[in-house]
């Protein structure tokens, strides 16, 4: 039993002195890289670049200019999501390149306390005056039964998906 722990102690040897100049080597150049960033890039990797935030369009202007300064919850707020009573498929004009392929159109809504989608943002999908148009067609003739805050109606912010199957 004493020879099993000379062997692992004479196992676990210093670094040779061949080794050095590579350990060295690589640490410096570990630590250059990281002190002075990537070469040609303008910002490390690890920090986000700033992407400007989507426009808002307006799919009901009345409905929004009733909501004044009204609270409005965002997306984790302690009460009863909103639930798409009446939500018609999007309506693309004839030819339109996602109608021929199909997808997914991700809009972030402002749902007032009356369950109308007042506002809207584009999230995911081509962002086209097109596209968009046809996105506030649809969107201001979805339902939605009301979100719910201590059993009173609330205006909510609340991300909806829209399929468009190919060919349709």
């Amino acid at each position: 039993m004493g020879d099993r722990v000379m062997k692992v102690a004479a196992y676990q040897a210093p670094l040779r002195a061949t080794k050095w100049p590579l350990a060295l080597a690589a640490v410096l150049l570990l630590l250059g890289s990281v002190a002075s960033g990537p070469v040609g890039r303008s910002a490390p990797p690890w920090r986000p670049v700033a992407q400007p935030e989507p426009p808002w369009f307006t799919v009901h202007p009345e409905r929004l200019a009733l909501l004044g300064n009204s609270v409005v919850y965002g997306v984790c707020f302690d009460g009863a999501p909103p639930r798409a009573l009446v939500h018609p498929p999007l309506d693309l004009p004839p030819g339109h390149p996602l109608r021929r392929l199909g997808g997914v159109v991700i809009a972030h809504c402002l749902i007032d306390p009356e369950g109308w989608v007042v506002q809207a943002q584009l999230l995911r999908g081509p962002d086209r005056p097109v596209l968009r148009a046809a996105l506030v067609r649809t969107l201001a003739r979805w339902r939605f039964e009301p979100a719910r805050r201590h059993g009173q109606p609330a205006a909510v912010h609340y991300a909806v998906s829209l399929s468009v199957e190919p060919g349709s």
